[in-house]
């Protein structure tokens, strides 16, 4: 069966080029990461990240578009965006809404969690929907390390390859 999506799990620190507190080096990362792209025959690298994100992390350019720029394949930021977050109702306007609407007793203790996996879970999908409208494969997906599992498990699911390359590339030795 034909991969056509492979999935590495990272820190946002080190995705950013900010590894501060990891055990893994920023150029480990980036030379693994020409490695993979090179070994793998990738032709673009899609990213769990957004502008805002970029901003938060006080960059304005993500290591994996950096090999990507030098590699000349394609590259994509598919993340949400604090606007389509608050369209689509997966920000904390949501879980404050429910609240107040349910009179939650326990402070949310149990809606915060089950409402973060909702959010993860339509995320992931929207992540998927996005990539498959690239036009380079074999992707690279870059995400958050707790993200590997469900888009893996989705992309099997549709009836798409995917393989992990790293589950959690701030755990390699």
């Amino acid at each position: 069966m034909y991969t056509s999506l492979y999935i590495l799990g990272a820190s946002h620190d080190l995705q950013c080029g900010r590894a501060d507190g990891t055990p893994t080096s920023v150029p480990s990362f980036e030379a693994d990461l020409r490695t993979t792209c090179h070994t793998l025959d990738i032709r673009c690298i899609a990213e769990e990240m957004t502008q805002e994100g970029l901003t938060r992390y006080h960059v304005t350019k993500t290591v994996g578009e950096r090999v990507a720029k030098d590699m000349a394949i394609l590259h994509q930021y598919v993340d949400l965006g604090p606007e389509e977050r608050h369209r689509l109702s997966l920000d904390d306007s949501a879980v404050i809404s429910a609240w107040e609407s349910h009179l939650v007793s326990d402070g949310g203790a149990a809606l915060r969690p089950a409402f973060d996996k909702l959010v993860d879970e339509v995320r992931e999908r929207c992540w998927s929907a996005r990539i498959l409208t690239l036009k380079g494969w074999p992707v690279l997906f870059v995400c958050g390390a707790d993200h590997v599992k469900g888009v893996n498990r989705l992309w099997n699911s549709l009836g798409l390859h995917a393989k992990v390359v790293h589950e959690d590339y701030t755990q390699k030795v």
